[in-house]
């Protein structure tokens, strides 16, 4: 519920609003998780090589049918978990380079040792939000700017903590 308070900033009294705040929160999630039949999880790469250059060295590897591959259709650089994901055209490509699950890549003067993992594809099927209210946040609106800020925030402050005891 809304309300209107009185507060007193310097020599003046304010109108401002307060009230409670909500949250949306994720009480359910459903998802479906399978095997992609044409990606790969690529990682162990190696480090202190660019990513520009890890995935052009993978596409070009894993491109050749003498090292198990086939042509890569799409490829993405997971920056947080330093791996690959390598897409093909087709689809026996992937089966058999998971089979094999590692692999010598020549990196400009040696060669680097990947591993090579199914990846996983998933598809959101259900998923149920609530409502959930802060008890000890409030939102404050219809605030002048009569103060600087810093001002404004701890007179509202003391003024909400007042009214609280």
């Amino acid at each position: 519920a809304t309300k209107d308070h009185k507060v007193n900033v310097e020599e003046y009294w304010v109108n401002v609003k307060a009230e409670a705040v909500e949250l949306s929160v994720l009480d359910f999630l459903n998802m479906e998780m399978n095997l992609s039949p044409k990606k790969i999880l690529v990682y162990n790469l190696p480090t202190g090589v660019g990513e520009e250059v890890i995935m052009d060295k993978l596409e070009l590897f894993f491109g050749k049918s003498k090292n198990g591959g086939g042509e890569v259709d799409k490829r993405e650089f997971l920056d947080d978990c330093r791996s690959a994901i390598l897409t093909f055209i087709d689809k026996e490509v992937a089966s058999g380079l998971v089979e094999r699950k590692s692999f010598h890549v020549p990196f400009g003067e040696s060669s680097h040792k990947v591993c090579v993992a199914p990846s996983l594809e998933g598809s959101l099927q259900d998923h149920k939000m609530r409502k959930l209210e802060c008890n000890r946040t409030v939102l404050i609106t219809g605030i002048p700017d009569i103060a600087d800020k810093d001002t404004l925030r701890d007179l509202l402050e003391i003024h909400f903590q007042n009214q609280a005891t």
